[in-house]
């Protein structure tokens, strides 16, 4: 779920692994109000793990087009000669050393900022939580107010396959959902404002600072530059677009209301559309909004980031196919790949800038000289990279520049797998069961689906990830990892050999620890063989790994068992190993795909004594959010149902997961409900019913493009509705008359431009279909069609629709 965050910035760095992610991190800390962000995942198990100076954070992140690398907040600039001040009163150098190690600087760090975007957890790393990605920010400087919007540029969120949607999640997604970065990105900032009469108007100057590919806004577009609000038939403020471009961003003025002291206030509504696609079309867009009055609210001066001036930027862009083992070398990491190696400059960077004359892979105190062919100014393509361990390639220009990229370390972790191979109903352990989940024994009864699992079987599957902040990040967008991994996945596959030169590259080493969970003593563990009292562990080989495999025996009786087996995977190149482990207990709570998760959260709310319908009624996924900062009750009820979703991804539920899903139902059930109504009520979407185009007729027909939007959505809730043109035909060829190219454009965006044409030869006119998807805030959306005439002549005002056999939007 989406929703605001605000705090202060306490640090700052950009990651740079391989491939297409390349992000901001920003280590934020909540301010109080927002401290439920950190609340209830903590609540909940989740440790957060990475204080910032002594105070509990989160991170904000999210990945900017490669244009928008080096920028004046939030910089990637890896310039070792420029120095400066920072607002810390700190000398600061960019990027002195690697910069993983977070040395960029940005001159937001201790200053206030607010974000909006998912709420998430990273599973890379414990589930700790997130904004990811953060598509706005906002903040304040002096009488200045800064907004940004970003769309994510990382190609992990923006389409639907992007997304999983398979048991024990639904199978597909709700009405009205759409992916997190779907384009464009729209967004509206309200900036609030409180004014004198008495005093005079007020006047906010607009001043676009950066942009790329943002959607004029149609609704914008021709109503000007200046803004006013008058009352009394005076004008209070005045909004005044400074940009070269009308319609970068649509104004208006929303809840607008008198104090009992005269004073007027009200929100001045900015919104803006970014990004024309994805996979290379991702845009964003920088405002400065100043406020000119009489001194009110002065918040002290402003603060001026750093100019990045002439930054080139080196961009590593790995390719996949081509990687393969380095033989006979005594090269740090075993393994080469080729790769593409571009330099994004920033204005002010010159040819000499984008010119490479040298490139060399840095080792230790080695320098290794690498071959490459240059495919543009600012592009060249590299061969034999070493790519198995920590990686830095530096670039030298013919102005002189020496630039360095870093890719981050590849580790050898992997995951556990498992499943029981036999259970029985176990009724009379349940009461242990409960001990062993550390909850109040209340002598509730058995559900339906627990049972003693009393042999099971797990396998080590190996898998390569980089690292990032210290860790093995399996999520992250590292071609390297994924192409090893994709060798991995298919046994004796040809690539497997080619890699690793053996079809057996794997081994697993195993150790392993046990104990009774409901009675606090330690289980002897022994391996090959069986032993009275002993959990016995039986290890095998499989396909590519020695040792892959285990076949675990619980000892029968109803103590609830916990065995730990933890593995240490290697391979034949000698990449760094990461121990992983996995935890397996004697009884769980069972059950289908489509009925474990409801399972789950109907024992544990039994277990709390909440009545299972509460929780289940309040957490279901047709349930709405529209803001979860004021909806406490709704979003503890949604976290008790992701908790016993992630517990029984694997089909079961053990004694920790079912603590976890149990607590999470305690503070749903402490929440008070009074004020919920409103969030916990199911959203209407809006009806497309009476939806109409605002210009039904097209005259004169001078081949000239129109802007025709749609109106007439109802949406029964009082949501505001955005409506998505999603295509345009037509019942005549296109390109009829003298037009260079096709007659509608505007896909994707909140209204076409049609052509006012049609056939002169013909008599009836031609008809042009618009299809659009209206959406609210809420997850409801509805489909429908418009139509619009461009009569034969100006004696009628009406058309025959022949047939849309045309679509619009072809370019002749």
């Amino acid at each position: 779920m989406k929703t605001t965050a605000c705090g202060t910035v306490d640090d700052y760095f950009f990651y740079d692994g391989w491939g297409d992610e390349a992000d901001w991190n920003v280590n934020f800390i909540p301010t109080p109000h927002y401290a439920w962000l950190l609340d209830d995942v903590e609540e909940i198990g989740v440790d957060l793990h990475a204080p910032c100076h002594g105070s509990r954070c989160m991170q904000l992140e999210i990945t900017p087009d490669q244009s928008f690398y080096n920028n004046g907040w939030f910089p990637k600039s890896c310039r070792d000669d420029q120095a400066y001040i920072g607002i810390d009163g700190k000398s600061h150098i960019r990027c002195l050393d690697d910069p993983r190690n977070g040395n960029q600087y940005s001159p937001l760090e201790t200053r206030s900022l607010c974000t909006y975007g998912p709420w998430a957890g990273d599973h890379g790393h414990g589930g700790r939580p997130e904004i990811h990605p953060s598509e706005l920010m906002w903040w304040r400087s002096g009488n200045s107010h800064y907004l940004m919007m970003v769309q994510d540029d990382s190609n992990r969120f923006d389409r639907q396959s992007h997304f999983y949607f398979a048991s024990p999640y639904p199978s597909a997604p709700p009405p009205g959902w759409r992916p997190w970065s779907q384009f464009p990105r729209k967004g509206t900032f309200g900036l609030a404002f409180s004014a004198d009469p008495a005093l005079g108007p007020v006047r906010y100057d607009i001043h676009v600072l950066d942009r790329r590919l943002v959607t004029v806004n149609t609704d914008d577009a021709d109503d000007g530059t200046d803004h006013r609000l008058l009352v009394g038939g005076a004008p209070l403020i005045d909004v005044i677009e400074r940009a070269a471009d009308d319609g970068n961003v649509q104004v208006t003025f929303g809840s607008v209301c008198q104090l009992p002291t005269g004073r007027i206030t009200g929100f001045i509504n900015l919104t803006s559309s970014v990004g024309a696609g994805d996979q290379g079309w991702e845009g964003y867009q920088v405002v400065r909004v100043d406020r000119f009055s009489l001194g009110e609210d002065d918040v002290g001066p402003p603060v001026v980031p750093p100019n990045p001036g002439a930054v080139v930027t080196l961009i590593m862009q790995q390719l996949r196919a081509t990687l393969r083992p380095l033989a006979n070398s005594d090269t740090v990491g075993a393994l080469v790949a080729d790769a593409t190696v571009e330099l994004g400059g920033s204005p002010g960077a010159t040819v000499d800038d984008l010119t490479i004359v040298s490139i060399e892979q840095v080792v230790g105190d080695a320098r290794m000289p690498l071959a490459f062919t240059a495919n543009s100014p600012g592009s060249a393509y590299v061969a034999g990279l070493a790519a198995g361990a920590a990686l830095t390639v530096e670039v030298r220009t013919a102005s002189g520049r020496v630039l360095r990229a870093h890719a981050a370390d590849i580790v050898l972790g992997g995951r556990i797998e498992g499943r029981p191979l036999t259970v029985e109903a176990a009724p009379s352990a349940w009461d242990e069961f409960i001990v062993a989940a550390a909850l109040p024994p209340e002598g509730t009864p058995p559900p339906e689906g627990f049972v003693r699992a009393g042999v099971w079987t797990a396998s080590a599957v190996p898998r390569y990830a980089v690292v990032r902040e210290g860790e093995p990040s399996p999520e992250d967008d590292a071609p390297v990892a994924e192409e090893l991994n994709e060798a991995v996945r298919v046994p004796g596959d040809a690539r497997l050999l080619q890699i690793f030169g053996t079809p057996r590259p794997f081994a697993v080493a195993w150790t392993f620890t046990a104990s009774s969970l409901s009675r606090e003593a330690v289980i002897p563990v022994v391996e090959g063989q069986s032993a009275p009292g002993a959990v016995s562990v039986l290890a095998s080989d499989v396909g590519a790994v020695a040792r892959g495999t285990l076949e675990v025996h619980f000892p029968p009786g109803d103590d609830v068992i916990q065995l730990i087996a933890r593995a240490t995977v290697t391979d034949s190149l000698g990449t760094v190993a990461h121990q992983v482990e996995r935890r397996f207990t004697s009884h769980v709570l069972t059950g289908s795909a489509d009925n474990l998760v409801d399972r789950a959260l109907a024992a544990a709310a039994t277990q709390v004594g909440v009545a299972p319908s509460s929780i289940l009624d309040a957490s279901g996924l047709d349930r709405v959010n529209p803001d979860p900062a004021h909806c406490p009750r709704w979003r503890r009820a949604a976290l008790a149902r992701i908790g016993a979703t992630n517990a029984a991804v694997d089909g079961f539920v053990g004694p920790a997961q079912f603590a976890g899903t149990a607590h999470a139902i305690s503070r749903f059930a402490a929440t008070p409900d009074d004020t919920e109504a409103e969030c916990l009520a199911k959203n209407q979407p809006p009806s497309c019913a009476g939806a109409v185009a605002t210009s039904s007729v097209l005259w004169p027909a001078s081949n000239k493009m129109v802007s025709v939007g749609v109106t007439g959505v109802k949406d029964a809730d009082g949501d505001a509705v955005r409506v998505r043109i999603d295509a345009v035909t037509q019942d005549e060829a296109v390109g009829k008359s003298k037009a260079p190219c096709s007659d509608a454009t505007g896909i994707g965006s909140g209204a076409a431009q049609v052509r006012a044409e049609r056939d002169g030869s013909a008599h009836n006119g031609r008809v042009y279909r618009i299809a659009f998807t209206a959406s609210d805030d809420h997850g409801g959306s509805c489909t429908g069609a418009v139509s619009v005439c461009v009569p034969h002549d100006n004696k009628t005002a009406t058309c025959v629709d022949d047939g849309q056999l045309f679509d619009s939007a072809t370019c002749l």
